[in-house]
């Protein structure tokens, strides 16, 4: 029995979190995805599954490895089930590393974008890709400015944001360019 008193301030949310695949074209050290390989899905039966459950969801987070690698599937998933998002307000959340510069434009979803340090090739250090590969700090800021609820995701580690100083400064520079939404 749980005291409502002490609960009544507290949003209670469902969220779903799918994978279409763990793969991805970063190698961060600290990631779980390192060494997870690419899977077969069954698209059919995600949709249906998704169908069903979507009218008792909050939102959907669409993650895995990097999502965008599978951009065709991705876009044909989202106009598939934007039919019942819309229907059902959920929201719909696209964890992305940023390296698929045109999400954007293609995809109707709310983002998260991975980005482990302010300095663009620390940040391709970090994921281990070129630094060409991945939104630098002004395409980041462009991309914030033209979409809607885009969240800043940081992995704290020995390394990388690593101190309060490199937190505060991550913070600041969210703010600078508009990012209201930061995730550790």
């Amino acid at each position: 029995n749980i005291d409502k008193r002490l609960i009544k301030d507290i949003t209670f949310r469902t969220n779903l979190y799918l994978e279409l695949g763990r793969m991805c074209n970063a190698k961060c050290d600290f990631c779980r995805n390192s060494y997870y390989c690419d899977y077969k899905y069954d698209y059919d039966s995600i949709l249906k599954s998704l169908r069903e459950v979507i009218p008792k969801l909050d939102s959907i987070v669409i993650g895995g490895g990097e999502p965008t690698l599978v951009l065709n599937d991705l876009k044909r998933l989202i106009k598939d089930i934007e039919p019942y998002l819309n229907r059902h307000k959920t929201d719909l959340y696209l964890f992305t590393n940023g390296s698929c510069k045109y999400i954007d434009s293609e995809l109707n979803a709310k983002f998260n974008i991975s980005r482990h340090a302010i300095d663009d090739y620390e940040n391709a250090r970090i994921f281990g890709i070129d630094k060409s590969k991945i939104m630098s700090t002004l395409e980041l800021e462009r991309f914030i400015n033209r979409t809607r609820d885009t969240t800043l995701a940081a992995t704290c580690f020995k390394g990388g944001l690593d101190t309060k100083e490199k937190l505060v400064n991550y913070i600041e520079y969210a703010t600078w360019i508009g990012c209201k939404n930061i995730l550790f």
